[in-house]
């Protein structure tokens, strides 16, 4: 239905309304259903039914696209607002659904996001999106990085349990491997964090590492691309390729307020040898189909 740039269909719709169908398909036998909703994300567009209630009554920014490969949108607060309460809306269906066919309580629901918000790229931080941590999409500062995993499951998961225990998606698999009983692949670097979403204690990863390599004609350019680490409450960013490291303390400075690198110089060089140690050089990236290139 949005072929030759009609809109006529909306995706995020598609994707609940076929979860849902494939759910109940699959209901007599243990199923794995992914659902890569897509909002709330730019374009900014969603069905005038999600946006209608905000319409007027929050304080609006316009977004425009100096680039014009988004659609520009007028009442942009209002649309985000609509896209998020969908997601919102599509995600209590599914769990009515689990509940409805009695499934709930043998089914374990995650609900994350693959990055921070977006939202400070195009507009003030209206809704907060990055819980007031400093950053975001695109950068390697908690802001960017850092996102909420939630897990469901009754009975088995502790009911409003929070947890400050670091994993990353490197885990999932080995998580998923670990409920479904079976060994993950033996050349990955993630551990099963099932322990832990069950309430128990247990000794977080010793170090983190990610990158965000550039590429020119399919080959990565950088010696030393955007980079961030964690080792224990420290972490390490450089915030772009080929420039100095910064160093905080996330257990007194979440928002990475406050540089530490020239009061800490052992713990700086620790962390420029480990980001040395901790990569491969990327593979070489295929040019994209000329339809997918976005425009300069």
């Amino acid at each position: 239905g949005n072929s030759e740039s009609r809109r006529k269909t909306y995706s995020h719709d598609v994707i609940a309304d076929k979860a849902l169908e494939f759910i109940r398909r699959n209901k007599d036998a243990p199923f794995f259903c992914y659902m890569p909703f897509t909002v709330p994300h730019l374009e900014l567009l969603a069905p005038e039914d999600s946006v209608a209630p905000y319409r007027g009554k929050l304080e609006e920014e316009a977004y425009i696209d100096p680039r014009k490969h988004y659609a520009d949108q007028p009442d942009a607060r209002a649309t985000y607002a609509g896209m998020v309460s969908r997601l919102d809306r599509d995600v209590g269906r599914v769990l009515s659904l689990l509940k409805e066919l009695r499934l709930d309580e043998n089914t374990i629901v995650f609900f994350t996001s693959d990055n921070g918000s977006a939202v400070p790229l195009w507009g003030k931080d209206y809704f907060r999106s990055t819980g007031g941590l400093r950053g975001h999409k695109q950068n390697l500062y908690e802001g960017g990085i850092r996102v909420p995993m939630i897990a469901r499951w009754p009975d088995r998961v502790p009911k409003n349990a929070v947890s400050d225990h670091p994993w990353a998606f490197w885990d999932v698999l080995p998580t998923l491997c670990d409920l479904a009983g079976v060994k993950p692949p033996g050349f990955i670097d993630g551990r099963s964090q099932l322990s832990v979403i069950l309430g128990k204690k247990q000794q977080p990863a010793s170090s983190f590492y990610w990158e965000q390599p550039r590429f020119k004609a399919g080959e990565p350019i950088d010696e030393a691309p955007m980079q961030a680490a964690r080792i224990g409450d420290w972490k390490a960013v450089r915030p772009q390729a080929n420039g100095q490291l910064e160093l905080y303390n996330l257990r007194v400075d979440p928002h990475e307020a406050s540089d530490q690198a020239s009061a800490n110089p052992e713990m700086l060089a620790r962390f420029e040898t480990f980001l040395k140690s901790a990569r491969t050089k990327p593979r070489s990236q295929p040019d994209p189909p000329q339809d997918f290139r976005k425009p300069s």
